[in-house]
């Protein structure tokens, strides 16, 4: 939706759905729907009053402190999940929203006055929210005032950790980039101490140090039979924090990218991980009187507690590791392979590694130890190698081992110059893969020598729903091989369940706009094409365009994606926009969708996802932005693919 509102022919209007939810709708200037800034906020306040919605979503709807007051003062306790996202609140408006008095989840996201008196009136509103279990202050800016007067306010509410059916009894704290500080972490610290009962906790770029760091170490150990995720990534004393979480036995989602962690931090990580999965396993109650406590045991209790966890109390598996942009190297891999090597980590299953400089040799003892099949890992559906100095040699070991591979559904190797070489691996490694469903090759050096090797990945990998090769060097005659794989060789085969292609900046042009366009026209299973940056001028973006509108009408495309076509009048860019936002309308109407979703990927498209990104890919990463989502249509929400 956010793509959709920021066009300026949409205006905000609030609309209720069949489910209780309230939510801003983009809808055409002119509409007959009065939008939220037509509405008198009186009038607005009392119809929100007479829906008694359980539901109310209002981000970005520029409410300031007045009209929230009016807008929520009516409420009650109907609602039990209020989003007022990057508004303009103030401390003056916590008396409007404390009495939304049965409220489970608040989010005030990027609302950064909220706190602005030292979060004296966000404490006492908290105090009145006595049902909250999950309250969402990113972007918020916390002095050490605030933060010690948010932590004894939430201790005062979570005082005793409950099991009660409210949310499950989890307990949400999300706090990232609020400027915290060392006082800060120290005050959350001292929250997690009290026996809150929190269960996630997200800390992300708050400028913790050392200092903070151990303070909060004392509170992770407190806690350690409640906290199932935490988020300390972007903060230097992160390190400090790792020895705690061998207390953590419920830790099920691990986050400490860019914290400066090397290979000793990696070697307490893993030392760490292992002892709680072993606290964890000997905790948990035997399946019956005469099982052994041998170690094969221990890892089906292991692997069973993130399904059972809630009832039986078993610990859940760390199922996420997230170590992005540390400075590992191979010697920092290798420092995890008693982590990765035992039981605990045999339910894991999102690895992210990207910008953890492993090169050659860490690709080769990655390879080794975790996507080969006698690796043990056997959960592991998501590994992301993005941006890791990975050559030519690295490349070739790492397909070797996806080869005998049968879990791996999401791959990135994007940012890493192997090119042409060890491409015959890959093809290897893909056909006939049962799995892999997502693979982003972006920014690897390909050029249209390789267009024959990427259309066999696409032919021969039955699973693969998404292929990323955005930044390489494919023309005309490469877009035309890889569209031809998409049709099944042209119409000798069935077409390939490739759902997204994504060739952003590879000079394809018109002639390979058209090629692809063949492509959208037979029907098949194609619903995104993402062209941006790909010199296209008006004859390429009218053939898409025609193409589209002449798709099957239940056929699967739904969005050509075109910036940067500067040779495009801006009339034939808006008839091309317009004809996709149709198709995406109709799609989701028929499916029952609340709105049109592209694929849900598990890799951050943005080039600074590793915090490494140069000037060039900060300007296109920009430029390709945005899903293309349309506005919402009745019906009930589409899932995520990955």
């Amino acid at each position: 939706m956010a793509a959709a509102m920021m066009d300026p022919s949409l205006v905000p209007a609030m609309v209720a759905d069949a489910s209780g939810a309230v939510r801003l709708v983009p809808t055409p200037a002119g509409s007959t729907v009065p939008t939220l800034a037509e509405q008198p906020a009186a009038s607005s306040g009392a119809a929100l009053a007479r829906l008694a919605p359980s539901e109310l979503h209002l981000p970005c709807a520029r409410l300031g402190d007045a009209r929230a007051k009016l807008l929520l003062g009516g409420l009650g306790d109907s609602v039990l999940t209020a989003d007022l996202a990057r508004n303009i609140l103030t401390p003056a408006s916590l008396s409007a929203i404390t009495r939304l008095d049965g409220v489970q989840s608040l989010c005030l996201a990027n609302n950064t006055g909220i706190a602005s008196d030292d979060g004296a009136a966000l404490a006492a509103g908290i105090c009145k929210l006595t049902a909250l279990q999950r309250l969402d202050l990113t972007g918020c800016k916390l002095s050490p005032a605030a933060s010690a007067a948010l932590a004894a306010s939430l201790a005062t509410v979570w005082g005793a950790p409950t099991g009660g059916a409210v949310c499950g009894g989890s307990r949400s704290l999300l706090l990232g980039f609020c400027g915290m500080g060392d006082a800060g972490a120290s005050s959350m610290g001292r929250l997690l101490a009290s026996a809150c009962g929190i269960t996630e906790l997200v800390l992300r770029s708050n400028d913790i140090g050392n200092h903070g760091a151990k303070a909060l170490a004392d509170g992770i150990k407190a806690c350690g039979a409640t906290l199932q995720a935490l988020d300390l990534s972007s903060n230097a004393g992160t390190g400090a924090v790792l020895p705690a979480l061998s207390h953590c036995t419920r830790l099920a989602s691990l986050d400490v990218a860019s914290s400066g962690l090397n290979y000793t931090a990696a070697a307490t990580l893993a030392a760490a991980l292992v002892c709680a999965a072993d606290s964890a396993s000997a905790a948990a109650p035997s399946s019956s009187s005469s099982s052994s406590s041998s170690s094969s045991s221990s890892s089906a209790a292991a692997a069973s507690g993130a399904t059972a966890g809630s009832a039986s109390g078993a610990a859940p598996p760390l199922t996420s590791l997230r170590l992005s942009a540390n400075p590992l190297s191979v010697a920092g891999v290798r420092a995890l392979e008693p982590f990765l090597s035992s039981s605990a980590a045999g339910s894991l299953e999102a690895l992210y590694l990207d910008g953890c400089e492993l090169a050659d040799a860490g690709a080769a003892s990655v390879g080794a130890m975790v996507l080969d099949a006698g690796a043990g890992l056997t959960s592991l559906r998501v590994l992301d190698l993005t941006l890791d100095g990975i050559k030519a040699g690295g490349a070739r070991s790492l397909f070797a081992a996806l080869r005998g591979n049968s879990s791996i559904t999401a791959l990135s190797l994007a940012r890493n110059k192997f090119g042409a070489l060890g491409m015959a691996d890959l093809v290897a490694a893909c056909r006939g893969h049962p799995s892999l469903a997502l693979l982003d090759l972006s920014t690897t050096g390909l050029t249209e020598h390789c267009s024959d090797s990427v259309a066999a990945i696409v032919a021969g990998a039955p699973a693969l729903r998404g292929l990323r090769l955005a930044k390489n060097d494919f023309k005309a005659g490469g877009a035309a091989a890889i569209a031809r794989a998409i049709r099944g060789g042209g119409g000798k085969a069935a077409p390939t369940a490739l759902q997204e292609l994504d060739l952003q900046f590879n000079p394809v042009k018109d002639s390979g706009a058209a090629s692809l366009a063949h492509a959208v026209r037979a029907g098949g299973a194609l619903r995104i094409l993402r062209l941006s940056g790909c010199s296209l001028e008006s004859g390429g973006v009218a053939e898409l365009t025609h193409a589209l509108r002449d798709a099957p009408a239940g056929g699967a495309a739904c969005l050509i994606e075109v910036h940067r076509a500067r040779g495009a009048p801006r009339a034939a860019m808006a008839a091309l926009a317009d004809e996709c936002l149709r198709r995406q309308q109709a799609h989701a109407a028929a499916e029952g969708l609340d709105r049109w979703e592209p694929l849900a990927w598990p890799f951050d498209m943005s080039p600074i996802a590793t915090g490494r990104a140069d000037e060039e890919d900060l300007d296109d990463g920009a430029a390709s932005e945005g899903s293309g989502d349309g506005p919402p249509v009745a019906g009930r929400q589409c899932s995520s693919f990955v």
